[in-house]
């Protein structure tokens, strides 16, 4: 079963095909997908095509629809009344905003689909790729290097975390707020950054290693000699007094 939301059903694609390739290997193919307007749904004409092979069902629902729409007026997760599988040989994997994976996967639970048989396809801003720059962070993980393909058991409690609420009552203090704030953040780093004290504070919290702290530390340097250097060379170009006749402060 393959459950994808918006943009999401374009990575799903390279997995139909390689089922299709392999038609032998598989069983019943369930594809679902969910937009919010009828007019946002792409590739109409690829899901015409996979609904006429055999054994595989497609299911399209709409948020808005619009005129001549063939297809499911309605949010995404009624379509899993529709889907017909057997929960305890299935595999579900989704693509798409995690507040429709989340309402789906909780569904898929219902209708009695174990949690090892379900995996998500997280989406982060990936800078470094190679797990450094802690741009795509997700709780002790990093979908760079770790994902971005994981499975419900993995994140299903970072999914359920709502973060640090702003809403503060009166009677906590702002240095209380922030103190809660960056202990639950550290919480969810890794041993190695949340320990590691080679950086500037707010390193740490971003999760930036010592070692590229270091480097920005030495550029920094570097500039700062640049600077005095050129300094040094505007002095030694300017005209000097005499050390036999100095120059006179008197005002004439």
């Amino acid at each position: 079963m393959l459950v994808t939301g918006g943009l999401g059903c374009a990575p799903v694609v390279s997995v139909i095909n390689y089922v299709m390739r392999r038609r032998e290997r598989f069983g019943k193919l369930v594809i679902i997908q969910g937009v919010k307007h009828a007019d946002d749904l792409i590739w109409r004409e690829q899901y015409d095509r996979w609904a006429k092979l055999p054994d595989t069902q497609v299911l399209v629902a709409a948020s808005e629809g619009a005129a001549l729409w063939p297809w499911h007026v309605g949010r995404v997760t009624e379509l899993f009344d529709l889907a017909s599988f057997d929960p305890n040989c299935a595999v579900a994997m989704m693509c798409g905003p995690e507040g429709m994976m989340h309402v789906a996967a909780d569904s898929l639970l219902a209708r009695g689909l174990p949690e090892s048989s379900l995996y998500l396809s997280m989406e982060r801003n990936m800078q470094c790729a190679v797990g450094r720059c802690g741009h795509c962070q997700f709780g002790g993980a990093f979908v760079c290097r770790d994902g971005p393909v994981f499975n419900w058991g993995e994140v299903k409690a970072l999914l359920a975390h709502t973060g640090v609420s702003d809403e503060r009552s009166d009677e906590q203090s702002d240095e209380a707020a922030c103190g809660g704030a960056q202990v639950q953040l550290l919480r969810w780093l890794p041993a190695g950054l949340a320990q590691s004290r080679r950086g500037p504070a707010h390193a740490r919290r971003a999760g930036r290693s010592g070692a590229l702290c270091r480097g920005r530390a030495a550029r920094s340097g570097y500039r700062r000699g640049c600077r005095l250097r050129r300094r040094q060379r505007i002095d030694a170009g300017r005209p000097r007094a005499h050390p036999a006749y100095p120059r006179s402060t008197a005002v004439c």
